[in-house]
């Protein structure tokens, strides 16, 4: 029996543990090689989840997407060769049924998780949130929800200068 696989990304990395029957397939994107490997091993201890693909900008992201199915994406706002409003905007023109929902884990800026909102994100939680809230998070994003912190909206684009 012959076996294709398609070329992996340069920094794809395998799942690691055993997955449960029917895993939350992710994906990573962030400028931070710490912060990925973090991630890798947060999620690579809960069964829950199966790593797809850990990419280090947003352009290997949206390769990933393209070549790899995955049901979450958590990406990271501030990254070269398309930071995270360019993932979201390319996913939102792509409208492909098959992208993944995206969660945004940056900084603590609810200016970002309103523009994350705005365009598409299913989700967005703060670095500085304990990281196994995370886990959280993702896994409903998952089943449909949109997790993000309270924001008033209404209040927001009213003081904003754009």
């Amino acid at each position: 029996m012959t076996r294709t696989l398609s070329p992996p990304l340069t920094d794809l990395t395998p799942a690691l543990g055993g997955a449960e029957a029917n895993p939350i397939r992710i994906g990573f994107a962030d400028k931070n090689p710490l912060v990925l490997r973090g991630l890798q091993s947060l999620f690579g201890e809960d069964r829950r989840f199966e790593l797809v693909v850990s990419a280090s900008d947003g352009e290997r992201f949206l390769d990933a997407v393209a070549r790899f199915e995955f049901d979450v994406g958590i990406i990271g706002w501030v990254m070269v060769n398309g930071d995270g409003r360019a993932v979201l905007e390319a996913l939102k023109h792509r409208a492909s049924a098959g992208a993944p929902r995206i969660v945004v884990y940056t900084g603590a800026d609810l200016g970002v998780a309103r523009t994350a909102m705005q365009l598409g994100a299913a989700g967005f939680l703060s670095k500085s949130e304990p990281p196994e809230r995370l886990l959280d998070v993702v896994a409903e994003v998952a089943r449909g929800r949109m997790m993000f912190p309270f924001l008033d909206l209404g209040r927001a684009a009213a003081t904003d200068p754009a």
